[in-house]
């Protein structure tokens, strides 16, 4: 084990060595690159650029536009891949990252929504920032590069989608705090991981801008699909794009594959150019290269290898899994105990014995002498990923099947883990009562054995919430996925897409979740009237004079245009108490949904929306509070039927808590000040 050791980290070193060795861009060490402009770190990164650009002959300008950008060795600059991924872990998915035999692989998270299910910011930011000290540590010894495309954000519109797994789900603000946690702490880093600095750790991209979210499906691919939106584009898909620019302060957007409206989204310069550049003013690789560049290129030796898949980062893994995994339902059989249960099988495609290798009648037959069966069912990514959408919401093959044959064969305590990326009809197994506890697992990582044990034996108190709706199977012969559109249309017998909008009766809502332990809730502080100041005049051109008054202006149910309030610190504050009732301790996911009045001037609303959500630990027996802030400009407004955003006046209501547990209700005047 010595020798093996002291094997990794010579080869380690000789590998650094190497690297230290390679010629870089402007590298000191070879005396003619002083003569280039380019390489006199004096001059203003603007004319470095230009004087660079200039040299370029029009061939080599057209080398550096793929992903693959060719070296220009008379000028000493070295060819460079573009692409690499780093969604929930360094990937080999991009040709930019190379394993070998010494790194060979990284620390692997659950896939995002998996994660997304915790409803914890502080956790994406840790996983950020450990995925990217990996991919700065393999980028030392020559093994990635430094420009990853991540994170995916986009609203999950349709469950079928393949690649659904990528996004943190369906609601808007889950996924742009994401989006802003994981892209700024891909990103930031300072002396010792610091990460208060100013330069680029490594480069992340939002991605795919926008209104993409089908990649094959009954014969539309995604190179051929016009997305056909209107309101929405607006309302759900633009706002998560501006959060990862402005807030996430990423490094540069990857347009997507399909048509909006008839244009390419890489084509279009209203997108491109009018909103990202000009109105959200993206100045990506330009102003963060800067900053990187400041002192001259060079590898940075504060990551090193064995900064990859390190204790701690192995102990995040689990702790993400663990946090993330969803208990649905629970018949008094969950935690098991571990000294009454004396023997238990695990059963299924996704557990350690597969359909395929011991065949439905031995399962049946194994589970006839049990205490306890497991079942682990679901998808796996020959049936949903990039390039492959699915066509129904149905456990695929014979795992129906399987599961009804178990029920009839045992008389022991059934459990049914659900692994997968998007929401199946297990309505039959719901309806089952010998199937006492179901889990939700999505695609647990690395970590992902040791999470489900651990939840099932009561090792860990389960708390992540559900971040999409679990349709029936009917949906999918109801709606086609190229259906962009999200609220209802009764004409067409339409039910509308996610929570906000789907008037269906769903399995399971989104943010359901139940937990080992009991909780309440009770409102401590919020307000009963929120005033609202406009900018500067008490009466905005286009408002008839013959009021007198302001509250005239706006009376109830009416809009008031968000670009004429005065945003600025304008936050409605809740401190909500919560009090763990035992008898585990736990953390305790507090969801705060927000209903819109009605007004003449906004169709289609939605049915409610989250406007703010955190996560806090709750010893059993204890009360704990938390306060939660929504920015009122951004969380309670919504776009009307010309595409403007407004802010409503009038009876706001809020819901505290999913519909699977106690909620509490509390209403807000909103008025001009």
């Amino acid at each position: 084990m010595k020798i093996q050791l002291f094997l990794a980290l010579l080869l380690s070193s000789l590998l650094i060595a190497f690297c230290f060795a390679q010629n870089f861009a402007c590298d000191k060490n070879i005396p003619e690159m002083s003569q280039f402009p380019f390489c006199n770190t004096s001059l203003s990164y603007e004319n470095r650029a230009k004087d660079l650009i200039l040299r370029l002959a029009l061939q080599e300008k057209a080398q550096q536009l793929g992903n693959l950008a060719a070296g220009i060795s008379r000028l000493g600059v070295s060819a460079y891949e573009w692409w690499s991924e780093a969604l929930h872990s360094v990937a080999s998915v991009g040709y930019g990252v190379n394993f070998n035999a010494t790194v060979p692989g990284a620390t692997s998270f659950p896939t995002v929504i998996l994660s997304a299910a915790s409803f914890n910011t502080t956790l994406w930011f840790k996983m950020g920032q450990v995925v990217s000290t990996e991919a700065r540590a393999m980028h030392n010894i020559c093994l990635a590069g430094l420009t990853y495309w991540s994170p995916t954000i986009y609203v999950f519109r349709d469950p079928r989608w393949g690649r659904g797994q990528e996004t943190p789900r369906e609601d808007p603000l889950v996924v742009s705090k994401y989006a802003m946690n994981y892209a700024r702490c891909l990103q930031e880093a300072g002396e010792e991981g610091n990460s208060t600095g100013n330069k680029l750790k490594v480069s992340s991209c939002c991605k795919h801008y926008t209104a993409y979210d089908l990649d094959k499906w009954k014969g539309v691919d995604r190179f051929h699909f016009d997305a056909k939106v209107t309101k929405d584009i607006e309302d759900t898909f633009q706002p998560l794009f501006r959060s990862c620019m402005e807030e996430g302060r990423v490094s540069n957007v990857l347009c997507s594959y399909n048509r909006v409206n008839g244009i390419p989204t890489c084509a279009d310069p209203d997108l491109l150019k009018g909103v990202i550049r000009e109105q959200w003013n993206l100045d990506g690789f330009k102003h963060e290269l800067q900053r990187f560049f400041a002192k001259g290129p060079k590898i940075t030796p504060i990551w090193k290898s064995w900064n990859i898949k390190c204790i701690e980062h192995q102990e995040l893994a689990l702790d993400v899994a663990k946090q993330g995994i969803v208990l649905l339902d629970n018949k008094r059989a969950l935690p098991l105990s571990k000294n009454t249960t004396k023997n238990l099988v695990v059963i299924g495609p996704n557990g350690n014995a597969t359909v395929a290798m011991i065949s439905i009648y031995t399962a049946t037959k194994a589970a006839t002498t049990t205490d306890v069966v497991v079942l682990v069912m679901g998808l796996d990514q020959s049936i949903k990923q990039e390039d492959l959408d699915r066509e129904n919401l149905i456990l695929p093959g014979y795992q129906e099947k399987l599961v009804k044959d178990v029920a009839n064969a045992t008389n022991g305590t059934m459990i049914l883990v659900i692994m997968s990326i998007s929401p199946i009809d297990i309505s039959f197994a719901k309806n089952e009562s010998k199937v006492r506890g179901i889990l939700w697992v999505g695609y647990p990582g690395q970590a992902g054995g040791d999470t489900i044990a651990q939840v099932i034996f009561g090792d860990h108190n389960p708390v992540g919430r559900s971040s999409f709706t679990w349709y029936p199977k009917e949906y999918s012969d109801q709606v086609p996925i190229t259906n962009m559109n999200l609220r209802v249309n009764v004409i067409d017998n339409f039910p509308g897409k996610t929570y906000r909008f789907y008037t269906g009766k769903p399995l399971y809502e989104f943010g359901h979740g139940l937990s080992y332990s009991t909780f309440s809730k009770f409102v401590i502080y919020a307000p009963s009237t929120l005033l609202v100041p406009l900018k500067s005049s008490l009466n905005p051109s286009g408002i008839p004079s013959i009021y007198p008054s302001k509250q005239d202006l706006y009376p109830n149910g009416q809009a008031i245009d968000v670009s004429r309030v005065n945003c600025t610190n304008l936050q409605l504050v809740l401190v909500i108490s919560v009090r763990n009732n035992g008898p585990m301790n736990g953390d305790h996911v507090v969801l705060i949904f927000w209903k819109p009045p009605k007004s003449a001037k906004i169709t289609g609303p939605p049915n409610m929306q989250l406007a703010a959500f955190d996560r806090m630990h709750v010893k059993k027996g204890n009360t704990n509070n938390i306060t939660l802030v929504v920015d009122v400009c951004k969380g309670l407004s919504l776009m009307d039927n010309e595409g403007q955003r407004k802010l409503v006046t009038g009876q706001h209501t809020f819901i505290i808590g999913s519909p699977s547990e106690h909620q509490v209700r509390y209403h807000l005047i909103v008025r001009l000040a």
